[in-house]
């Protein structure tokens, strides 16, 4: 029978490292687990980025008990959202996960991102005991999905690389970047009947994600690498002309950058309701049009908003019934 499936993080943590010490003393051999981030996928609508975390074991074969999740990102092309899509059997433990943004030297100093870091620290463990996760050499097992969110001060990029980086030196069993951190921390169900430990401990190592450690343990660890890339086509900055196979067609704003107003053009195949979404650069919807308009061509006065504040770009949608438009940027001036 499985035991203490609802201990804390701390504990569970604790727990492991006192079994790794006993292993180590009477000879027994630590599993060796590899961790990856795989299958980058963005969502247009949603403008979410999702990737997988994924196992393999690299001599004998084990089954997982829990995971510390422990990885860096670069905070200006990622928002954390949370982890789904958990394999069977297992879930969080503890808190719902929560990321934590460092200064913006950080993510200079340590990895050679353009500027900030964030930090996630979360937990996940077997809860069901008849279905626990078989780890295997020379197979990747998907464990759980982490979700982000693309913020829009990136609507012009094609090519999206960002990087995530595993909290785990190069070397196995070396611990984690941030001083006396011990990083990635993974266990497998004990398989010594004479003992009486749920869990045993095992050695980690982390594919980093778009990004590449060099070979000296001093600051920066490394530096991004544009290899697992994905396309944002959802949004764009240039004016859509072409009306769409449904008839449908949102205009880039005239004049722009304006200052005091703006004018919005769109074409609709049918007189019906239309609703324009404003939102800021962190994706935060500011303000809302909405109406009945007419067939063709339309257009829409758009002054000075108090909301518009000292920002200096704002983006819009269109969207009716059956249809969602490409996002436009709009740029202010502020005298």
């Amino acid at each position: 029978m499985l035991k203490s499936i609802n201990m804390s993080v701390k504990m569970l943590f604790m727990i492991c490292a006192l079994i790794s010490t006993s292993s180590w003393l009477s000879g027994q051999t630590i599993a060796q687990i590899n961790a990856r981030f795989s299958n980058p996928h963005f969502d247009d609508n949603t403008r979410m980025y999702f990737l997988d975390v994924e196992l393999n074991s690299l001599t004998s074969k084990e089954f997982l008990f829990g995971m510390n999740v422990r990885f860096f990102y670069d905070a200006n092309m990622l928002e954390f959202q949370n982890f789904d899509q958990f394999t069977v059997g297992y879930g969080t433990l503890g808190a719902t996960p929560r990321s934590t943004v460092s200064n913006g030297q950080a993510g200079v100093q340590m990895f050679n991102l353009k500027e900030s870091t964030a930090f996630i620290n979360g937990a996940i463990q077997l809860t069901d005991e008849n279905n626990p996760l078989q780890i295997v050499p020379e197979k990747w097992v998907k464990v759980f999905r982490v979700c982000f969110k693309v913020p829009l001060i990136y609507p012009d990029k094609r090519e999206f690389c960002p990087s995530v980086i595993w909290d785990t030196k190069g070397d196995m069993g070396r611990g984690g970047f941030l001083m006396g951190d011990d990083g990635l921390v993974i266990t497998v169900l004990e398989n010594d009947p004479n003992t009486p430990e749920v869990s045993a401990p095992s050695h980690v190592t982390g594919t980093f994600f778009n990004w590449e450690q060099n070979s000296f343990n001093v600051m920066p660890y490394g530096k991004p690498i544009p290899q697992s890339c994905v396309t944002i086509s959802q949004t764009t900055s240039t004016q859509d002309n072409d009306v769409n196979e449904k008839g449908f067609a949102l205009f880039q704003n005239e004049p722009n950058p304006f200052n005091r107003g703006t004018s919005i053009q769109f074409i609709l195949p049918s007189a019906q309701h239309a609703t324009f979404k404003f939102y800021d650069v962190t994706g935060k919807e500011v303000d809302e049009i909405n109406g009945e308009y007419k067939e063709g061509k339309n257009t829409i006065n758009l002054d000075r908003q108090p909301w518009m504040g000292e920002s200096k770009v704002i983006f819009y949608q269109m969207e009716t019934e059956g249809f969602r438009s490409n996002t436009l940027k709009m740029v202010l001036i502020n005298e």
